[in-house]
């Protein structure tokens, strides 16, 4: 009897020691407790959502010839960011720094013809740049925060890359890198020909002119049946927000249907706008950091099926422990901007706006619409391409 005792501890003793284990190691965000203080660790608690955040809102590619291509669709296929990010993967492991000089533009792109930019629509952190590239812990000395990344391939027989990074505050960081032995052929550069679509660019301030100008759009609505809109229509489309849809109360109130139980409202508006607010309960004892805040933020998007066009994020902001994101449509290589001051009554600046408090997604506010290119009207400007589109973006 005593021996079963002192097995039965043993094995109790064990359990306790491995499910103290799973406490502290994991977590449902992918952040454990030890995992954030042990650079080692990251390798398993990469947090959902990071491989997008580093996807710069488009790649710029400038042409020996002086013009310059725009990608601002599909990105991690092209092969753009498939031949730069072998470049920089070895570089934040291999890398080596340079120098560092007041960022100078006209020197900059002066020469060294074809070259890659990765063009951010906000401030990157060297942290979350890390640790998608390369998730174990690096020594490379990269700018705390940069809105530019620059490759330049070996070209004319030379074996090591160049890779600059331009950071907020007005710096250039130069860093070099040459392959291994055994992975020379990784920067084998072979000059990627896409017919260039603008020309004159700035890059201080993000201004060209367009060769080929914009395709136009034209929009669907997910949210209608085949005889248009309906307020059980709708509903059978937005009963994903809700836990139990059968619960589900519905009212309309001055032009916007309201769909709504004891926790989740969905409003649907004449505008073509949905908004979902979350009345559960948080617990706010412990923040949530960034990462973890846009992981639950990308993670509601993608999981949305109702939006068939890409998504690019353009913009965060942050409140004490809330965080909002402001994600905008991508369609065939077109950005879709939003008319300014639409609608008049509480603006969407976004196509799609999430506010996450303490790890929970709080409000999603989308454009109930999709968008595809139409091939028979060009727009040669920006502004007229947001001309365009204030204009299909009718009531529902």
């Amino acid at each position: 009897m005593g021996k079963i005792k002192t097995i039965l501890i043993l094995i109790l003793a064990g359990l306790t020691i491995y499910q103290t284990g799973i406490l502290w190691f994991v977590n449902i965000t992918g952040f454990g407790f030890l995992a954030s203080y042990l650079p080692f660790l990251r390798q398993i608690s990469v947090p959902y959502g990071v491989e997008y955040l580093i996807v710069p809102n488009r790649i710029i590619t400038a042409h020996e010839n002086g013009t310059f291509t725009a990608q601002y669709s599909n990105i991690t296929e092209s092969a753009e960011w498939q031949y730069s990010n072998r470049i920089i993967t070895h570089l934040m492991q291999n890398g080596i720094f340079e120098d560092v000089q007041p960022t100078d533009y006209n020197t900059l792109f002066a020469e060294n013809l074809p070259f890659y930019v990765y063009d951010y629509a906000f401030p990157m952190l060297a942290d979350w740049f890390s640790m998608a590239f390369f998730p174990n812990d690096t020594i490379l000395n990269i700018p705390e925060s940069f809105n530019r990344v620059i490759i330049y391939p070996p070209l004319n027989g030379e074996t090591a890359a160049t890779v600059i990074f331009l950071s907020v505050d007005g710096f250039s960081y130069k860093f070099s890198v040459a392959p291994n032995e055994e992975d020379s052929a990784n920067f084998d550069h072979e000059i990627i020909s896409y017919r260039s679509n603008f020309v004159n660019y700035n890059f201080a301030n993000g201004v060209f002119s367009r060769i080929d100008g914009f395709y136009g759009v034209e929009i669907s609505h997910p949210y209608a049946d085949n005889i248009g809109f309906s307020l059980s229509g709708v509903q059978d489309r937005i009963s994903v927000f809700f836990r139990n849809p059968a619960a589900i109360r519905t009212i309309v109130r001055d032009g916007t249907w309201v769909y709504r139980d004891i926790n989740t409202v969905v409003l649907y508006h004449d505008t073509n706008i949905l908004e979902y607010i979350n009345y559960r309960a948080i617990d706010r004892s412990n923040p949530a950091t960034f990462l973890e805040s846009y992981s639950a933020a990308i993670q509601f998007v993608l999981q949305d099926n109702l939006i068939t066009n890409e998504v690019t994020l353009s913009l965060f902001t942050q409140e004490d422990e809330i965080f909002t994101f402001y994600f905008d449509f991508v369609v065939d290589n077109t950005p879709i901007i939003l008319p300014n001051n639409w609608p008049t009554a509480d603006p969407l600046q976004h196509a799609v706006i999430v506010t996450v408090d303490h790890g929970t997604v709080v409000r999603y506010r989308k454009l109930a619409i999709n968008f595809q290119q139409n091939p028979n009207l060009t727009l040669q400007t920006t502004t007229a391409l947001q001309n365009h589109i204030a204009q299909i973006l009718g009531a529902r």
